[in-house]
């Protein structure tokens, strides 16, 4: 493949890309809820607004006529899925859950009503 086109709207927060992305693909998405996460427009790829059909025939035309673009795309999509990998996503969790527990343990030291009083340490 030379490129990754995800013009629907049917997998907003698409794992499909996300591979694509692994496999250093350029991406053409759709600028709407986690995809603009994912697809920085002019780096890794090009993203175009829902009904935009000029747009996204433009983005591919676009790829399909600069192969070194497409390979610059590409590698760009290699260093942005780099920020989702498994790892820095589960660290990330723990920080904000212990966090979370952490505040949730001092309200209820300071006599402060705390719903989640049951919950903290179990």
């Amino acid at each position: 493949s030379d490129a990754f086109i995800m013009p629907g709207t049917a997998e907003l927060q698409s794992i499909a890309t996300m591979e694509a992305m692994a496999s250093g693909l350029p991406i053409i998405a759709l600028a709407a809820a986690a995809l603009p996460e994912l697809v920085k427009d002019g780096v890794n790829g090009f993203l175009h607004q829902p009904d935009d059909e000029v747009r996204l025939a433009s983005c591919i035309a676009t790829l399909l006529s600069d192969v070194a673009l497409c390979r610059m795309m590409g590698r760009a999509s290699l260093r942005e899925i780099q920020k989702h990998n498994i790892q820095r996503t589960v660290s990330s969790f723990e920080a904000l859950y212990a966090a979370l527990q952490s505040e949730a343990v001092s309200w209820c030291r300071t006599g402060r009503e705390c719903v989640l009083a049951a919950t903290v340490g179990t």
